[in-house]
């Protein structure tokens, strides 16, 4: 590798690290006959990890390629040896242009950023519907710079998490002005939804809230960053719902809780009274073991995976079936796109105060349907 070649490696390596890298371009192939007219490289956040794509371009089509960075950075330097003369690497600060000659001198040109203003208004700027609208709050959680600039490797995560305060924005815009709210989010993770979801509300309503996790290192960090943003009515414990033995909250929010998890979330919010239910399952297995279906399902139902999907279906139709009966009016629907993780429905629950009866008889007819001995919400309600 010539020292040119390998003084562009260092400064893509840097500009990733520091967060300034914007996209490159490899062009003019060495061998004419070569099936790839260029190469567009940039960042790319792949179930939460931070990945290079290479997209290789032909008369034809397009080709996509997914490496993690340090695959990624030498796969383009392979590239540059051996299939193109060229790279045009692009940055905050500034672009780089690195040519080779058919006798193999290289040549590295630095200038001024010209796509500073174009492409990073379009990567590294706040969306004009900010929902997060904290620069501290940004710079704290990883997610930009002090500015409130978005880093290009958490703009999935920026978009995530507008999207989630937008649903909750929805969610309680017909809660009264200026009323207390008491939230609850069990199994809170590290809390960068907690966080975002504190830092909204708090400016609408006098709000007390609690995030709880099985995870003693995730607590502290919270109780640290709460603290440090002055967000003084929100606090991080330790522990399953089962520690909480306090009854009395306006919302109770459950996302990605595993399993049986769920439904332990939302028989707390039923016990509560909570006006405000609102769940994203993942891990749903109960239903899937204690499930038998009739013979007259078994051309539907003969495989594995589609009895595992229907028992999915099954298990969070029953789940909002039964938050009718008990006086909740319920809508299921897609929390975040599919891209980033099939875990994806929410089921969000508002309390009216009519019990359906109707929904009862058609939980109990979906048991008898597909042979389904019990669902655990059932058992923890004990009606």
């Amino acid at each position: 590798m010539s020292s040119q070649l390998f003084n562009l490696k260092t400064i893509l390596e840097e500009s990733i690290e520091q967060d300034s890298f914007i996209k490159g371009v490899l062009s003019k192939k060495r061998i004419k006959n070569n099936e790839f007219n260029k190469v567009v490289f940039s960042l790319k956040t792949i179930k939460e990890k931070l990945h290079i794509q290479l997209v290789y371009h032909t008369d034809k089509q397009t080709i996509f390629k997914n490496y993690d960075t340090e695959q990624g950075r030498e796969k383009i330097m392979d590239e540059l040896e051996n299939t193109f003369f060229q790279c045009n690497l692009f940055t905050k600060e500034n672009d780089y242009q690195l040519l080779t000659s058919k006798k193999g001198k290289t040549k590295l040109i630095k200038s001024s950023p010209s796509l500073k203003n174009k492409e990073t208004s379009k990567i590294h700027n706040r969306q004009k519907n900010d929902w997060i609208q904290n620069d501290e709050l940004i710079k704290v959680l990883g997610l930009g710079n002090e500015n409130g600039e978005i880093y290009p490797r958490a703009s999935k995560k920026y978009k995530q998490i507008n999207k989630y305060i937008e649903i909750m924005d929805g969610i309680f815009k017909n809660n009264p002005p200026n009323s207390n709210i008491r939230v609850l989010d069990v199994g809170c993770g590290k809390g960068y939804l907690t966080l975002a979801l504190y830092n909204y509300l708090s400016k609408k309503y006098p709000i007390e809230m609690r995030g709880v996790d099985l995870m003693e290192n995730v607590i502290s960090w919270g109780n640290e960053t709460a603290k440090k943003l002055n967000f003084d009515k929100l606090s991080f414990i330790h522990g399953d719902i089962s520690s909480i033995n306090d009854d009395n909250w306006d919302a109770l929010i459950a996302l990605h809780a595993c399993d049986i998890a769920t439904d332990l979330a939302i028989a707390k919010g039923i016990h509560s009274k909570a006006k405000y239910i609102m769940v994203a399952p993942c891990c749903q297995k109960q239903v899937r073991k204690s499930m038998t279906p009739p013979k007259k399902w078994n051309s539907i139902l003969k495989h594995g995976i589609q009895l595992e999907k229907q028992a999915v279906l099954l298990t969070d139709a029953m789940r909002a079936l039964i938050l009718e009966y008990f006086g909740y009016k319920t809508k299921v629907f897609e929390f975040i796109e599919s891209e980033h993780t099939p875990k994806n429905t929410m089921i969000v629950a508002e309390f009216c105060g009519q019990e359906n009866h109707e929904s009862l008889s058609t939980f109990n007819a979906l048991k008898v349907e597909f042979g389904i001995e019990f669902h655990y919400l059932e058992r923890l309600l004990k009606w």
